[in-house]
């Protein structure tokens, strides 16, 4: 099933199509108000537009979820399903005050390159695998047992308080910059390859041990000229 559209549109019905995948395409806005059961399918959002899940019904479906462009926005907790969920191509995810925590916790989510913000509130993220960060910024709160996974040569930035995160972080290429005292969560920190970047104006107390390889580092940076940041850290 595609929804290509340029304009507003709400269905406020429910959506079902349990072997066939459902695309939004387009520069338009569309508003799900209903359930979405899709199966074992895969929901798709693409063009330019605005996709908005507000299903206060049953979602009931398994399969991924895959931002490609434009923006997902949450209007109620725990639209998506419990499958993977893909953000690529700079699109954004926007929690809008909104969660997706256990037990819809979402399945791997891979941040290849785009934003996970909330626009209005708190929200908080929770996945069932540890999260694949590859390029992008992350404002929201991540919870779950298995970390961080920190690949390819960019950067990604965390701010939210993540301090429901379990498990190891583990930079293996590129950059993590963090801006937040528990963006990195409760986990074991491992530079096997990659960078720690930790920007702040103020000081941060870090409940992590972080294990620094030869070929990885960690860098202080003060956001405003003049000031000092300042780490309580165990190496």
């Amino acid at each position: 099933m595609t929804a290509a559209l340029d304009h507003t549109i709400t269905i406020g019905g429910q959506i079902s199509g349990p072997a066939t995948d459902l695309t939004v395409n387009g520069a338009g806005t569309v508003n799900i108000l209903g359930s979405v059961v899709l199966g074992a399918a895969n929901l798709i959002k693409d063009g330019s537009g605005t996709l908005d899940l507000s299903n206060t019904a049953s979602t009931l479906w398994t399969g991924s979820t895959t931002v490609k462009a434009g923006k997902l926005l949450f209007g109620y907790n725990d639209v998506l399903s419990s499958g993977a969920l893909n953000i690529q191509n700079g699109a954004t995810i926007d929690m809008a005050g909104f969660t997706q925590t256990s037990p819809k916790a979402a399945g791997v989510v891979t941040l290849t390159d785009g934003t996970i913000k909330s626009s209005a509130g708190t929200s908080t993220l929770n996945s069932s695998a540890a999260f694949e960060l590859q390029k992008g910024t992350v404002s929201v709160n991540l919870a779950g047992s298995n970390g961080i996974n920190k690949t390819t040569i960019d950067t990604v930035t965390l701010s939210g308080d993540n301090s429901g995160l379990f498990g190891t972080v583990d930079i293996a290429a590129g950059t993590l910059e963090i801006k937040s005292s528990n963006a990195l969560g409760h986990g074991m920190v491992t530079l096997t390859g990659g960078y720690l970047t930790i920007t702040s104006d103020s000081a941060l107390a870090l409940g992590n041990n972080v294990d620094v390889s030869v070929a990885s580092g960690i860098t202080l940076d003060a956001v405003t000229s003049g000031l000092t940041t300042s780490v309580t850290q165990t190496l």
